[in-house]
């Protein structure tokens, strides 16, 4: 497995890196593998979540001055060009609600 050195860590942090150790029950090395892995984690979940709202802002931009249009309008433009939008409506079931009122 490949491992890293890390020179110049002063006493003071490597005491604190000790003491988590200790507290997690683990050695010094797989408390800082830990911290790496946690730190990486946040750093990646946050660099998502920027694209994402980086998205979100163009996709705003893109729809300004546009009229607002229902999901199912803008579910029927995505999928138009399938040829899935071109289904017939199917009929819709009358509801007897004198019969709903009874169950």
């Amino acid at each position: 497995m490949p491992s890293i050195t890390i020179s110049n860590i002063d006493d003071q942090l490597k005491q604190r890196l000790q003491h988590q150790a200790d507290k997690h029950g683990v050695s010094a090395e797989e408390e800082a593998l830990r911290i790496l892995r946690l730190g990486i984690h946040q750093q990646e979940t946050k660099d998502a979540k920027e694209a994402s709202d980086r998205q979100l802002a163009a996709w705003k931009r893109e729809d300004e001055g546009k009229p607002k249009r229902g999901i199912g309008t803008e579910i029927h433009e995505r999928f138009k060009e399938s040829g899935i939008a071109d289904l017939e409506s199917l009929p819709r079931a009358e509801i007897q609600w004198e019969d709903a009122e009874r169950a």
